[in-house]
């Protein structure tokens, strides 16, 4: 796939303007240069190839990445004043990402705007193909199963054409039947709405999945699963997002408001020393499920 790599101009995504990079992960598949997501999550570009390169053995080549250092087409991309020569000769590697890369990529930043920033580029970018987005699952996937037909009637269609058709209509049917609505939220939406963070400051993802785990949510399935509380999504085929319904999230809410005195607790100094006196507060947070969480600032009043 690496002599289809062809640059088809510049798009404006999120306000900035990138060039718009085709045919190195397949046909219709978009791709973006690591120095553009880096730009877009304010990160420094040495920072996301530092993390990419670390995490090397998770990125599939010409699946998830392509390091473009050594192909032909850095020439394009400078002559098109995408990339300088001396940026080129300074650069170890020069990746490329699919929409799978990426969302990779995100897994291992794990903060809330890398999340918020992941679901931006996936609305304007990733997922506009052809001049159609993704509210336009129901009638693309019409259009692959038709296509399926008709694959299935020439003798010459090969078999891994076919799977990879059928995948791609198993996937949007999945988006179909586990259509995820506004009103549906992640861990982190209702840590945020309950105020409760991580010692670092972050929403505590770790905290809410506890409580549902305490309440009998199957949120541990590794698998698509829906019910009355819950609905787990498959992400890009590599991993599994839980939503909690309106349903669902008013049961972790109010069992968080009932409970959050009875299992609140506080570790105090029990001798001065470097970091404290005797008496002053050591740590805080809530114990669910016999594990204690440490948060940056209790809510027990």
């Amino acid at each position: 796939m690496l002599n289809n790599l062809e640059l088809r101009g510049t798009t404006k995504v999120v306000g900035r303007e990138v060039p718009e990079i085709g045919g190195g992960f397949g046909q219709g598949k978009r791709s973006m240069l690591a120095k553009d997501i880096a730009k877009f999550h304010g990160k420094e570009l040495r920072f996301v190839n530092q993390n990419i390169n670390r995490n090397r053995e998770r990125f599939r080549d010409e699946v998830d990445i392509i390091d473009l250092k050594e192909n032909n087409f850095v020439v394009t991309l400078s002559n098109s004043g995408i990339l300088t020569q001396n940026s080129i000769n300074a650069s170890s590697n020069i990746y490329l990402l699919s929409e799978r890369g990426y969302a990779k990529l995100i897994k291992i930043f794990n903060d809330d705007l890398s999340w918020e920033m992941y679901d931006k580029l996936l609305d304007e970018y990733f997922e506009m193909k052809n001049g159609l987005k993704a509210d336009d699952d129901i009638s693309i996937a019409l259009q692959l199963n038709k296509q399926i037909g008709l694959a299935l009637q020439e003798m010459a269609a090969s078999k891994a054409e076919i799977a990879e058709v059928k995948e791609d209509v198993r996937r949007l049917s999945d988006k179909v039947e586990f259509e995820i609505r506004d009103e549906d939220v992640i861990a982190s939406d209702l840590a945020h709405h309950l105020d409760l963070r991580t010692v670092s400051g972050i929403a505590h993802n770790q905290l809410i999945g506890s409580i549902a785990k305490k309440l009998g949510f199957k949120i541990g399935y590794n698998r698509r699963y829906r019910d009355e509380n819950i609905k787990i999504v498959e992400q890009d085929g590599n991993w599994y997002q839980v939503y909690y319904t309106p349903i669902g999230a008013d049961k972790i809410v109010n069992w968080f408001n009932n409970h959050k005195e009875a299992i609140y607790y506080e570790d105090r100094y029990r001798r001065d020393g470097k970091y404290g006196n005797a008496g002053d507060l050591k740590e805080k947070g809530y114990i669910v499920r016999g594990t204690k969480y440490k948060v940056f600032e209790a809510r027990v009043k």
